[in-house]
């Protein structure tokens, strides 16, 4: 015959799951937050994450600048996404340790105990997550390492060059974007480029 503290454990099951389903979550995102804060230190950019730009803007000093600056608001919103999502995990759990403790009769040191039971279960989960984001964070490495060599190579090709037969001055900034944009589209019909310089005319 089950003794009433027996079968108050089989009824606070289900509770138990809840707070090691909640914990498995706040364990990703904590594992997720520590990838990309590495990303953020090294310069890195997760492909999910990543700000697409015109080929002929990114091609520029300019436009490279633009997306580095873009996609760091981007890392940090994510961040700041996946703190929030932590957050209500820890109020979700902790009302269910009250209802454990309150409506239940569970004590104190009891549910303690089922934490940390829980938290040692999923040590081999966390471990795998480890693994998953150190392989993504290497491979951005080998990416970016890859990126610098083909960069330095094609920073020995000659620029397209720009004569401001205009009236107006242009910054070191706005000729780069223009070279960038008249060499990607140097068989355009001149209709075509002529209303680009004007919109360049407006800035």
């Amino acid at each position: 015959m089950e003794s009433d503290w027996e079968k108050k454990c089989k009824q606070a099951q289900p509770k138990i799951n809840r707070i090691r389903f909640e914990q498995e979550r706040r364990m990703r995102w904590t594992e997720q937050i520590g990838f990309l804060r590495k990303c953020s230190r090294e310069g890195l950019m997760p492909k999910g994450l990543r700000v697409k730009l015109p080929r002929s803007i990114l091609m520029t000093e300019y436009g490279r600048r633009l997306r580095a600056k873009s996609e760091h608001k981007v890392l940090k919103r994510a961040i700041s996404t996946l703190f929030v999502k932590i957050k209500k995990v820890d109020v979700k759990i902790a009302s269910v340790n009250v209802h454990l403790n309150l409506e239940m009769g569970m004590t104190n040191g009891w549910i303690e105990r089922t934490g940390r039971w829980i938290t040692n279960s999923l040590k081999e989960g966390r471990n795998q997550l480890k693994k998953k984001w150190n392989n993504k964070l290497q491979n951005l490495r080998n990416e970016k390492a890859t990126s610098v060599k083909v960069q330095l190579g094609t920073n020995f090709e000659k620029r397209k060059v720009v004569y401001n037969n205009s009236s107006k001055k242009l910054t070191e900034e706005q000729m780069d974007l223009l070279s960038g944009v008249l060499k990607s589209f140097q068989h355009c019909s001149q209709f075509f480029l002529a209303v680009v310089l004007k919109l360049f005319s407006t800035f």
